[in-house]
């Protein structure tokens, strides 16, 4: 009759719990992100409600580019699914954003936001402004947490500058 020896296995066993106990360090980053414009529009659709109050709906899908100085989101291609409500001028919105990072790494967003109406046309005049959640990732983003804030400018070099404060 062949006998293992019996701290063998117990061995095995307690290193085996220790390597799957090692918890993964998520590191905080704050990341400041700009566009120069918006991107192409891939579709588009409008409901008008009312004619006499400008009320319409609309849903729409563009793809962006935004760019930063922070390695990982250096250059991002951003999917943005729309929707919004507005009224002679004044709107609110939401949807979710698709993030595409170098190394197909991804971040998935969840955003709402308003415009605020304005006459000015100056750089630095806020015409539009939100937050956001991060609500999943994959690739090195995959247990990304976090959130931000967004303003879009009236003209300017930077027309939409995001503010993204995100673990992983």
């Amino acid at each position: 009759m062949n006998r293992r020896p019996r701290g063998t296995l117990v061995v095995a066993f307690v290193v085996t719990t220790i390597a799957a106990a090692t918890p993964v360090v998520q590191q905080s980053h704050r990341v400041v992100l700009t566009k120069a414009g918006f991107g192409l529009t891939v579709s588009r659709s409008e409901l008008l409600i009312d004619p006499v109050s400008q009320h319409k709906l609309v849903q729409s899908h563009r793809v962006d580019t935004a760019t930063s100085t922070d390695t990982v989101f250096r250059r991002v291609e951003e999917h943005v699914y729309n929707q919004s409500e507005s009224r002679a001028g004044a709107s609110r919105y939401r949807g979710t954003s698709v993030w595409i990072l170098a190394g197909d790494d991804r971040l998935k967003i969840s955003y709402s936001g308003a415009t605020i109406p304005s006459e000015s046309k100056a750089p630095e005049t806020v015409v539009d402004s939100g937050t956001f959640v991060v609500t999943g990732g994959a690739g090195r983003l995959a247990r990304a947490q976090g959130g931000g804030s967004y303003r879009g400018f009236a003209s300017g070099a930077v027309r939409e500058r995001i503010v993204l404060d995100i673990r992983y």
